[in-house]
């Protein structure tokens, strides 16, 4: 994580749920991941990425919203 991407894990519901993120996850600055997220292993967030879905394993990801850009090999 870099230089303080934002987290907020109480979901849109307002009840308390997990963000689960994986080993290996890049955030760069600005990024901010809203809701009960699920990060796989080995992902990169872009700078001032929203991450508002969960991801699977490798994904590059940035825009706001997120989407996916690229599966690393």
């Amino acid at each position: 994580l870099y230089n303080w991407p934002e987290c907020d894990n109480s979901g849109r519901s307002g009840h308390f749920k997990v963000l689960v993120i994986g080993d290996n996850v890049e955030l760069s600055t600005g990024a901010k991941i809203l809701g009960p997220i699920d990060l796989g292993d080995n992902v990169i967030g872009g700078a001032n990425a929203v991450v508002i879905t969960s991801f699977v394993s490798n994904p590059i990801v940035e825009g706001v919203p997120a989407k996916l850009i690229k599966v690393k090999k």
